[in-house]
């Protein structure tokens, strides 16, 4: 590559928990991305051993010096071409990542809204957290929630309690008048994750009142740091200058292949992906 082909990059503040171990949020994104060429500065909500999934976990919460972190950017005149902001630890976060936005004027923010999954809350959301994770809303250009999530910013029952289907599948119409509720909230493009739909799963993409399904290759069972990855993947793509569904189709098959890259090395799944070994693919 010769000193023309070499661009500044682009720069990407991160908001989100860091986990030590279980391939887990910051840990998996932050390679990802600054792989795909994007300079990123993380800005920690929480500090974990590891993620969730297993039975100790370690948890220390950064809201105290989240103000004081971002401060020190200011004066140093740091400048953000997005924002991906995913967990916040604590409601009151809600708080810093407005002033973020306000004070840093990135011109693409990407909102991760992580509350929990199948239909119940991660252990550490509580319900004011939900309600305060809709003041966002209306300053993102895209977000990203799963069912759960898009259910709980609408106050739209879970459409699978109480039943005993194994295989669950929504209808095209509960989804589409989904993301109608959902972007009377904000004019963000939606990118409903994980739709269990006729069979199979698919991402869907909402822009411009119009709802596109977009079918997942299934390479063994969902792991952790999946969301994180698929996240990170569109996240990158999108600051590289592609267009939404160009992201979602390079993030599906991103996480479609770790998956199967994880269960071909014998990855626990509480280790979540092994990722590392495909990261040669977005190059």
């Amino acid at each position: 590559m010769n000193k023309q082909e070499i661009m500044y990059p682009k720069k990407l503040a991160f908001i989100n928990s860091f986990a030590g171990y279980g391939h887990c949020s910051t840990a998996v994104a932050l390679p990802i991305i600054s792989t795909m060429g994007i300079t990123v500065s993380p800005l920690p909500t929480a500090i974990l051993s590891n993620h969730l999934g297993f039975p100790a976990c370690h948890f220390s919460s950064f809201t105290e010096h989240m103000a004081p972190y971002a401060r020190a950017w200011k004066e140093n005149q740091a400048t953000f071409d997005g924002l991906y902001c995913g967990y916040l630890g604590e409601a009151a976060q809600v708080d810093y990542v407005l002033d973020f936005i306000r004070d840093f004027h990135p011109p693409l923010v990407i909102l991760d809204p992580v509350m929990g999954d199948r239909g119940k809350l991660y252990r550490a959301t509580t319900p004011e957290h939900c309600l305060r994770l809709r003041e966002l809303l209306p300053h993102a250009h895209v977000i990203l929630p799963n069912l759960t999530e898009a259910c709980l910013l609408t106050n739209t029952p879970y459409p699978f309690y109480g039943t005993e289907v194994q295989t669950p599948s929504i209808s095209y119409e509960f989804t589409e008048a989904l993301c109608h509720k959902l972007s009377t909230l904000t004019d963000a493009a939606i990118v409903l994750t994980g739709i269990p739909f006729e069979g199979g799963i698919s991402n869907g993409i909402f822009e411009k009142k119009h709802l596109s399904l977009h079918p997942v290759e299934i390479t063994g069972p969902s792991r952790h740091g999946t969301g994180d990855a698929f996240g990170a993947v569109l996240t990158g793509s999108l600051m590289q200058g592609r267009t939404i569904k160009e992201a979602v189709d390079t993030a599906s098959q991103f996480v479609s292949l770790c998956i199967a890259t994880s269960i071909a090395a014998n990855i626990p799944p509480q280790e979540g992906l092994y990722f590392e070994a495909c990261l040669k693919s977005l190059l």
